[in-house]
């Protein structure tokens, strides 16, 4: 009988510092992200920027909150900004518009070339994708690398699909505390 209570007392023992140790723990603080486009001429609702696609994909994944509703977005386009590749000056502007934590953008200008070193030889060449993540708290820019989408080590190469890239980047943000 006192085996029993015993055993009791302890497994009621590690209940309790399982639940006190539980409730120190803060969930991740669900950031707003605003994600501009990425391709030059393409314009609002941006359903061929598939860049722009994955990055939003990828901070839900993580979950962000990712502001796409149509009211945000006609603020935005009456300011009469080239809202692909811009500033980080735009970006500070644009927070004043905007409620976000975090601003993307970058580039993706010729992602893809062409290169030809003989007439039966022919390569694609992919350039590196620029994104820029923009801390609308602290105004600086906390995020920013030129990512290529194709990594050659030798003989091998390595392909970062489009669908990969957005979740690559919001698990960097919050690894980071974002």
């Amino acid at each position: 009988m006192l085996n029993h209570s015993i055993i009791c007392l302890v497994f009621l023992f590690i209940q309790l510092s399982n639940l006190f140790s539980q409730s120190d723990l803060q969930p991740a603080k669900a950031s707003t992200v605003l994600i501009m486009p990425f391709i030059q001429n393409e314009k609002y609702p941006y359903a061929s920027d598939e860049i722009r696609f994955s990055l939003i994909t990828g901070f839900l994944q993580k979950g962000y909150h990712v502001i796409e509703d149509d009211s945000t977005w006609s603020k935005l386009l009456k300011l009469n900004y080239n809202l692909a590749n811009i500033s980080t000056e735009i970006a500070d502007t644009i927070s004043n518009y905007v409620n976000s934590d975090l601003i993307v953008f970058g580039n993706a200008e010729n992602i893809i070339n062409l290169r030809e070193s003989s007439p039966s030889n022919r390569q694609l060449i992919y350039k590196p994708v620029l994104i820029k993540v923009f801390d609308t708290r602290s105004k600086s820019i906390i995020y920013y690398e030129r990512l290529n989408l194709v990594e050659y080590w030798g003989l091998f190469k390595n392909i970062t699909q489009l669908s990969e890239l957005g979740l690559r980047i919001a698990t960097t943000l919050r690894n980071r505390g974002y």
